[in-house]
């Protein structure tokens, strides 16, 4: 239904978009139960219809954040079926948009965690992929983001807990001291992240 009335009345920006936000759910339930062609034909359509929304709308920020989420979505369904380098186009199509939403509205932390989160997947990409220097240049600038939220945000545990997990990933890569350093800077902000709670928590998974 919602589809048809999308088809029927395109000026109407929110069926289409709830089209493209069911298609996305779809494609994840889907993949779930082993129908991959049918996912990815899923995923496709709805990166068309919010790319299009995103085309036709580009001050509704809205619709930039959700084709970014949509490729974002795309390109781990890509890399889980083992298709890292279609994932990696992906990827970067949802770095791109979020870059540019951070930078356009810099003083929203969401927009700025989420520009964090593209440049992590990208990071894992290329660390399954082999690409050592890219990966690296990814966590580094996804560290970089997230230290100067964990500053301006004190009070937020999430972020002492995304850096954790960041600086561990890194240790991934590298060699020798850098290695160690990574690991230990890692697992400092699990720790401050267990400080500010103020309780104990179950045992941490990298």
């Amino acid at each position: 239904m919602r589809r048809r009335l999308a088809a029927d009345f395109p000026r109407n920006t929110d069926d289409r978009s709830n089209v493209a936000a069911g298609l996305s759910r779809l494609a994840y339930l889907l993949n779930r139960v082993g129908k991959s062609d049918e996912a990815d034909a899923a995923y496709v359509e709805s990166l068309a219809i919010n790319k299009d929304l995103a085309d036709e709308f580009p001050s509704v920020t809205a619709f930039r954040a959700n084709l970014a989420a949509n490729h974002g979505d795309y390109a781990i369904f890509l890399a889980g079926a083992g298709r890292p380098e279609k994932a990696k186009a992906s990827f970067h199509a949802a770095l791109a948009l979020n870059r540019q939403i951070a930078d356009d509205y810099s003083s929203v932390t969401r927009n700025r965690s989420r520009l964090a989160a593209s440049l992590t997947n990208l990071g894992v990409t290329y660390t399954i992929t082999n690409r050592k220097k890219e990966a690296e240049a990814a966590y580094r600038e996804a560290i970089k983001i997230k230290k100067r939220l964990a500053v301006e945000v004190p009070e937020s545990k999430q972020y002492q807990s995304d850096l954790g997990r960041l600086f561990c990933n890194l240790a991934i890569i590298l060699d020798g001291d850098a290695k160690e350093a990574a690991f230990r800077e890692g697992i400092s902000h699990k720790l401050a992240e267990v400080i500010r709670s103020g309780s104990p928590t179950a045992p941490w998974r990298s």
